[in-house]
């Protein structure tokens, strides 16, 4: 068997598939690997059961230590003492299923967290969503996107269903953290990068670090990795041929910016009562704006502003000629109405 692929041997069964990926995983991934390992999980169902129910299998044996030290029962006189039958029915089954899937070579590697059930995040058209992970790493939704999210003791795995999102990932080099979108894998271990959908095309944007993207070539249909550092933009084409149809670019900072202007959450009010708007900037920002007029704060107010731009927002008002503004401090702006 290949050692770098598992799923190349064509008379091994799905769970000796996933013992000798998760014996792969334990030595250590590269990026092109943790690709290869998560869609095989993908393109079949059974492959991510036997990859769970080792998973757990593997968490069973490191904790029968414990069960034995714990179990202990007072035996008969003249009888020796052991564990409990309930804990030697474990200890059987359990050994039985590691000596029938080779998982004795595991028992180096402690599993710092058990598998989690898949999660999905949506946005609406007009969403936004910041989602924090389990391992820290954070997740912003454009609108109209979905990502789904699994994570298991040796991958964090997630998949770009539709839209835009932006990971910012947690520093983990035993743990790759791989993004799926269509056919292209982003894999990385701790930087900040954007995925999205650009049309056909999938476009991956680095603004931290250095990702790894994988994608099938034209020729053979093999994996062909390419590494976008921060600064650079990389697109696949709709055919995902990276051979032949992958550009990597690189991009102004003031292009970055605009690019992931999405990531300010927008207010949009129509008809709202100018304290109420002002109320809904002070949340979100620093600056705190007064309103010393009452008639003023009842003053109806609409439109669409970025929540993280309450200048914008004032000098806008300023130009009505009827309201003056005040600014005490740097972390204060009074509204009044003009005499």
């Amino acid at each position: 068997m290949n050692r770098d692929d598992p799923a190349q041997d064509p008379h091994a069964t799905v769970d000796a598939m996933a013992a000798a990926w998760l014996v792969q995983e334990d030595e250590g991934f590269s990026p092109e690997q943790a690709a290869a390992f998560v869609q095989w999980q993908q393109s079949d169902s059974r492959h991510a059961s036997a990859v769970v129910r080792l998973q757990a299998t593997m968490m069973v044996l490191e904790r029968l230590p414990q069960a034995c030290a714990t179990g202990k029962v007072a035996a008969p006189p003249g009888r020796r003492r052991g564990p409990p039958r309930a804990v030697r029915h474990v200890i059987f089954t359990a050994v039985g299923l590691a000596a029938a899937l080779a998982i004795a070579l595991y028992f180096r590697r402690p599993l710092p967290v058990a598998a989690t059930p898949e999660s999905s995040y949506v946005t609406t058209n007009a969403g936004y969503q910041r989602v924090t992970l389990e391992d820290g790493s954070v997740v912003e939704l454009n609108a109209s996107s979905e990502v789904r999210v699994r994570f298991t003791p040796g991958l964090r795995q997630l998949t770009l269903v539709r839209g835009e999102a932006l990971f910012s990932v947690a520093k983990n080099p035993h743990r790759p953290f791989v993004v799926t979108a269509r056919n292209v894998s982003v894999s990385a271990v701790g930087t900040a990068f954007d995925v999205r959908f650009q049309g056909a095309n999938v476009e991956v944007l680095v603004t931290e670090g250095k990702v790894e993207v994988s994608s099938p070539t034209a020729a053979s249909g093999a994996l062909a990795p390419a590494r976008v550092a921060a600064g650079e933009r990389l697109v696949v084409a709709a055919s995902g041929a990276a051979d032949d149809a992958t550009r990597v670019e690189k991009i102004e900072p003031a292009a970055t910016r605009e690019s992931l202007a999405w990531q300010a959450p927008h207010f949009v009010f129509v008809d709202t009562p100018l304290s109420e708007v002002a109320a809904q900037f002070n949340r979100r920002n620093r600056i705190q704006l007064e309103i010393r007029d009452p008639a003023l704060g009842a003053r109806m107010v609409g439109g669409n502003f970025r929540a993280d731009n309450v200048e914008a927002f004032v000098r806008l008002l300023e130009g009505n000629h009827d309201i003056t503004v005040e600014r005490p401090d740097a972390e204060h702006i009074i509204l009044r109405s003009a005499p």
